[in-house]
């Protein structure tokens, strides 16, 4: 039966249609069941438990009637592959007259803003061309939509700080949003680009559209994908992922565009309107769930326009990790063989904290996890390696201590090794330990020498500055040369525990991290005191993490520079390249 035909029908004949055994299959081709094969809008069983499956199926039913009503083939509703001038023309029907009662509206708010448009997008594939099954289409995009989950699960993190598609084989040789754009990510969404300019935004929601278009298997609206990407939990990765305020900008260009309302805050999972598919690690899944081929022609078709400007872009400020722990990080992300420039990337960072990572200070603490000469000099040229024994290791036999010496001894010789430590005191255990902390400070004293850097780990008792724990220390330390090199890590001592520290070692630096946001006044005040020569960051990764995350990482550094600016009224960049220049003179890493 032809397009005219049902136009032409009255209610009755409509409903007789739809419960008519001889015309059902017309009216049902290419599809099975929605109970067990739902259509595009009610999708996979991925996001919705079996008991609802039956309202599926009712509101499946209801809307083919409503579409007939308003002289709209069921296919529309159905997801069935149309070529763009078939389905354009079946989807530029005006709206129904509002007298109509109980008849709901088919088409998105955004329809009259880019409906005009469609004719503009770039021709559907070959393989979209087909009139395929509705379910088929559905079910590819659930395999990929499980590829990309699976993936994400592997590198056990919140949120899609690698690669997340599948396939991919490019992770690890950019920072993951430089990766995106250069491999994945269409160039009309490059953020170089002026947000406010007419084509730039059009270029960007014909894109989008472009999508939307692929994963339904029709011509479609943007709220269509909205509503897609929240029914399949494709973007749940993103939950709390806030956006900066240059990305909030161009997401109001879109809003204006597409003449629906501003949100006052965007949310990106679940997202509260279409303008958020724009950011790009939106923009990244979106691409993940793409078949490869159909990925690669959606980068070809919408370039970065090479007649609009690009606004220059402040290159990202430079940061030092003076300490991080290689093997706990490792441990802590379930990721023991990732490279270490891979590794320091981990952490969720917003896209105002971006940095560029110059280099580190890797922690071996643990003699289970000393590293072999093999494994250091397979680390990044940028990151220098640090072995010690923590003073918690105090508990160990003699024999086992001496034997780790030995290791750490020998290990002091391969030239990537720039320092000595952790060497000190931790006084937050129970206070029977402490003099056997004492006496591997003694017994580390024989390894230090001018060429390594003494990192020092110093910690007083649950809920104290730890002025009594510095002040033993230095005492302990005081047969060494008044030249050395030390790295106070973590400092949290006050105004008088600095002024004797540098009176006692002068070449001494203090590297802060993330526990400045919980400085009582002393403490500030010492921060504030401190020679800037003289600072250091740290990440301690993967310790003081952010709240809700489960690990710090090397690359969230500018986060713990805005907590040090704040205190020390400076800018945070500053903060930033002035910690890392002391770094790599500390560490002769020049």
């Amino acid at each position: 039966m032809d397009l005219e035909n049902l136009i032409e029908m009255t209610e009755a004949e409509a409903e007789a249609l739809l419960h008519s055994d001889s015309e059902a299959p017309e009216v049902e081709q290419g599809s099975k069941d929605p109970e067990t094969c739902p259509g595009p809008v009610a999708l996979s069983n991925m996001g919705q438990p079996t008991s609802k499956r039956p309202s599926h199926r009712t509101r499946f039913r209801k809307r083919q009637r409503s579409l007939v009503k308003v002289g709209m083939p069921a296919s529309y509703y159905r997801g069935d592959c149309l070529p763009h001038s078939a389905a354009q023309s079946s989807c530029t029907i005006t709206h129904p007259s509002s007298a109509v009662v109980g008849i709901p509206i088919p088409l998105m708010s955004e329809e009259d803003n880019i409906g005009s448009e469609r004719s503009e997008l770039p021709p559907i594939s070959a393989k979209l061309m087909k009139l395929a099954d509705p379910c088929t289409a559905v079910a590819r995009m659930d395999v990929h939509v499980s590829q990309v989950r699976e993936k994400l699960d592997k590198q056990e993190m919140p949120t899609n700080q690698g690669c997340c598609v599948p396939g991919c084989t490019l992770e690890g040789q950019d920072l993951p949003r430089v990766h995106a754009f250069r491999h994945h990510i269409p160039g009309i969404f490059d953020d170089r680009l002026r947000c406010n300019d007419a084509s730039v935004v059009k270029g960007r929601v014909m894109a989008l559209t472009q999508v939307a278009t692929w994963l339904l298997r029709r011509p479609c609206v943007l709220s269509e994908l909205v509503d897609l990407v929240y029914r399949q939990r494709v973007l749940a990765p993103l939950s709390g992922v806030r956006v900066s305020p240059d990305c909030r900008q161009a997401m109001v260009e879109v809003c204006n565009y597409l003449g629906v309302s501003v949100p006052q805050q965007f949310v990106l999972s679940p997202a509260n309107s279409p303008a958020v598919l724009i950011h790009w690690r939106v923009l990244s899944l979106l691409a993940a769930i793409l078949q490869p081929e159909d990925r690669d022609y959606w980068r070809s078709v919408f370039p970065c326009p090479s007649d609009i400007q690009l606004q220059s872009v402040k290159s990202l400020p430079v940061a030092f990790d003076s300490h991080f722990h290689i093997d706990r990080l490792r441990n802590a992300a379930q990721a023991p063989c990732m490279p270490v420039d891979e590794l320091m990337e981990l952490g969720q960072v917003e896209d105002h904290q971006l940095v560029r990572l110059v280099g580190g200070i890797g922690i071996f603490c643990d003699p289970n996890t000393f590293p072999s000469s093999q494994d250091m000099s397979g680390l990044p040229s940028n990151v220098g390696v640090v072995v010690g024994l923590h003073p918690k290791h105090s508990t160990m036999s003699n024999d086992r201590i001496n034997n780790a010496l030995d290791r750490v001894r020998n290990m002091l010789k391969c030239e990537r090794v720039v320092g000595l430590g952790e060497i000190g005191l931790d006084h937050s255990v129970p206070d029977k330990q402490w003099p056997r902390q004492n006496d591997l400070v003694r017994a580390m004293l024989h390894l230090i020498n001018d060429r390594h850097v003494v990192v020092v780990h110093c910690r007083g008792a649950s809920g104290d500055s730890g002025v009594e724990a510095y002040l033993l220390l230095l005492h302990l330390l005081s047969p060494i040369s008044r030249t050395q090199r030390f790295h106070v890590h973590c400092f949290t001592g006050d105004t008088y525990v600095l002024t004797k520290w540098l009176a006692a070692f002068p070449n001494s630096f203090f590297s802060f991290n993330r526990n400045v946001q919980g400085f009582s006044l002393d403490q500030s005040e010492a921060l504030r005191s401190l020679d800037e020569n003289k600072l250091l960051l740290e990440t301690d990764a993967p310790y003081f993490r952010a709240t809700g995350q489960w690990f710090s990482a090397p690359n969230q550094l500018f986060q713990i520079a805005e907590g040090v600016a704040k205190c020390r009224n400076v800018p945070v960049e500053h903060v930033l390249e002035v910690s890392c220049n002391n770094a790599l003179r500390l560490y002769r890493m020049q």
